[in-house]
């Protein structure tokens, strides 16, 4: 069960549970003095790379796996909120449901939101709207020492300029 809070007014079951996630992983990585390794691997992942380093060591593992869920769609302001795991073909039926599409749509389902921030996802829309970041307003970031920033063009803008092509 996820406690609400007062703050948690006007704010949809999904984005409750995402503060209560959140606020989690900045616990378990709060005053950890050792290495965090992040898990996002989910069952049906289209990473072909050796992850297997991630399972040596003595760092904490925070595991992002299931923070798969579209939050809200917003219609009116042409706004999607969305978790990093949340794979294209979530993402676009979400959105047609509001006669909306994400300006720069990868072309494999599985590409999560995570992954095309993250790897500069470019695709046939590219040449008109950039890459996937590009159609973002604003990036909720989890950072190493555990605390959250939230980043845009306004905001933080040396951690969102950094973002599109680092891989995490």
């Amino acid at each position: 069960p996820v406690l609400t809070s007062p703050c948690d007014s006007g704010l949809l079951p999904k984005e409750i549970l995402h503060r209560a996630r959140l606020k989690k992983v900045e616990a378990d990585i709060a005053g950890f003095d050792g290495g965090v390794r992040v898990l996002n691997k989910g069952p049906d992942s289209n990473q072909v790379h050796d992850t297997s380093y991630k399972q040596r060591g003595a760092a904490r593992a925070i595991d992002l796996s299931r923070w798969s869920d579209v939050l809200r769609v917003d219609a009116a302001s042409m706004v999607v909120h969305a978790e990093p795991m949340v794979k294209m073909q979530a993402l676009v039926e979400a959105t047609l449901k509001h006669g909306m599409l994400p300006r720069v749509l990868p072309e494999f389902k599985h590409i999560t939101v995570g992954g095309a921030i993250m790897g500069a996802a470019l695709e046939s829309s590219s040449h008109m709207h950039g890459d996937f970041l590009d159609g973002c307003r604003a990036v909720e970031l989890l950072l190493g020492d555990g605390s959250v920033a939230w980043c845009s063009r306004t905001e933080r803008t040396d951690l969102f300029d950094a973002l599109s092509g680092s891989y995490g």
